[in-house]
């Protein structure tokens, strides 16, 4: 999966999700990749949902002047669907640690920054 192919093969991973739900098994994508809100492309086991995917938390209310690097790019409900619920389902099966809750989000900004006092 690279820059050239992601979209094509992440919309052909959801659609094979949506179809077959029940029966759906990431196990054979732990190498699976997105596109990061800082435009690379990260493993799912790395990344987090961004504001986009979610209703109930504001990351960008919560960490204003920083941009924690592995949240998920809009681009796939932009480029192939705009159903939220859908995206979040998927990648919640390919990543369970994928919805972080305040807390575990504040407590990586706070880890990114002490690793990186420039950033102050």
């Amino acid at each position: 999966m690279d820059a050239n192919n992601y979209l094509k093969i992440t919309k052909f991973v959801f659609d094979v999700f949506n179809d077959n739900r029940s029966s759906f098994e990431a196990t054979g994508l732990v190498n699976f990749k997105v596109l990061t809100t800082n435009g690379n492309l990260k493993l799912i086991s790395s990344c987090i949902l961004s504001d986009d995917y979610t209703q109930d938390l504001r990351l960008s209310s919560v960490l204003e002047d920083f941009v924690i690097q592995n949240q998920i790019n809009s681009i796939y409900l932009q480029e192939i669907s705009n159903n939220r619920q859908n995206w979040k389902d998927f990648f919640l099966r390919l990543n369970p640690n994928v919805e972080l809750n305040s807390t575990e989000i504040v407590k990586k900004q706070i880890s990114i920054i002490a690793n990186n006092p420039s950033l102050l």
